[in-house]
């Protein structure tokens, strides 16, 4: 049951909370049982119910608008141009890019793989085929496991 709560609790949203918190106490129902039922404080509620009866319902909207972007809706379209007209990209030389174009610099590296997953790209490295490959050792090899179950056949047919 604690675990439920704390997950209730952990994602119902601050002004829909707010308003339960209001609606119910303008219902009647007894501040304990709010405190109880939404899991917050006794302060919580006489705070909400007081602002609601003084300003109305835009007090119980949240104020918070989120941080500023470092970067314009434009700008980032642009980036995601040029990265599209690519036909190669490095996550270093889209930090420089950004850098030296827009004197932008992320801490983290997951802004720069915000953008290049909104162009639809990814961050890790592609090649069309293995580096590796020998085609000479695949055939030896291939050979190889053809001996192998040519072997196994024959041994198999003289068990039976």
């Amino acid at each position: 049951m604690e675990l439920l709560d704390t997950f209730i609790s952990e994602r119902v949203n601050l002004e829909a909370k707010r308003g339960l918190c209001v609606r119910m106490y303008n219902q009647g129902i007894a501040s304990s049982s709010i405190c109880e039922i939404l899991q917050i404080s006794q302060q919580y509620v006489s705070k909400w119910t007081c602002k609601y009866k003084d300003l109305g319902i835009s007090s119980l909207y949240s104020k918070y608008k989120g941080k500023p972007s470092f970067l314009s809706r434009e700008e980032q379209r642009e980036i995601i141009d040029f990265l599209v007209k690519k036909e190669s990209y490095s996550l270093v030389e889209l930090q420089i890019y950004i850098e030296e174009k827009y004197l932008v610099v992320f801490k983290s590296k997951q802004s720069y793989y915000d953008l290049l997953s909104a162009g639809g790209l990814s961050w890790h490295k592609t090649q069309k085929s293995n580096p590796k490959k020998d085609d000479v050792l695949v055939l030896e090899k291939r050979e190889e496991i053809k001996k192998n179950w040519i072997q196994k056949g024959k041994r198999l047919k003289k068990k039976n």
